[in-house]
């Protein structure tokens, strides 16, 4: 069997205005 990856997920602080867009977006659901 295979192993599911992790990653981690990181965020450029001084880009960020915390508009929530990058969690309404996401493919995969790695903000939730």
């Amino acid at each position: 069997m295979s192993e599911k990856k992790t990653f981690l997920i990181t965020h450029n602080g001084k880009w960020c205005k915390n508009c929530g867009i990058c969690v309404a977006v996401c493919p995969k659901k790695v903000f939730e």
